[in-house]
């Protein structure tokens, strides 16, 4: 499985750039939701760091950023992009990416809050194929999302659910 996985990844970093051209396009909104909601995205960035993170309904992400584990992560939609809430780890703070379908199941992410404008390739898989998990410690998203954001954002967020 991490084979096809690996084969798909490097086919969406050649057909990425002229796929949008064939008809697939951004994922937005309650699209967006959907698709990330108890699955996984597993692909690398444009630099080669690789990631796996599997999205519980919860709001929790689960997996790992460039082989380290991430096990105090949230996620969440905000407009047309998917933003991520990572407390602790060499990757902290607030990282939020616009979705755009090239294959059936594979994307181009765009970071969109950040001065880089890093990309990557990304494969969504139905479910936590890779078993991601936070070993059984007790934690919830609320406290970390409520320091990002402003009251009218937490409400928006959730009335969008």
């Amino acid at each position: 499985m991490l084979r096809a996985a690996a084969a798909c990844l490097a086919l969406l970093l050649q057909v990425g750039p002229m796929a949008a051209e064939e008809g697939w396009g951004d994922v937005s909104g309650a699209a967006l939701r959907q698709l990330l909601s108890g699955n996984t995205v597993t692909g690398r960035h444009d630099d080669g760091m690789p990631y796996s993170e599997w999205h519980s309904p919860d709001g929790r992400v689960l997996g790992h950023n460039n082989r380290e584990a991430v096990d105090n992560g949230c996620w969440d939609i905000r407009g047309n992009q998917v933003c991520y809430y990572y407390a602790g780890g060499s990757i902290q703070g607030e990282f939020c990416w616009e979705f755009r379908k090239v294959t059936e199941s594979g994307y181009r992410l765009k970071l969109m809050n950040r001065p880089s404008r890093t990309e990557a390739a990304g494969l969504a898989q139905r479910g936590n194929p890779h078993g991601h998990s936070d070993g059984g410690k007790p934690w919830t998203c609320e406290p970390l999302q409520s320091r990002l954001k402003t009251p009218l954002e937490r409400y928006a967020s959730r009335a969008a659910r």
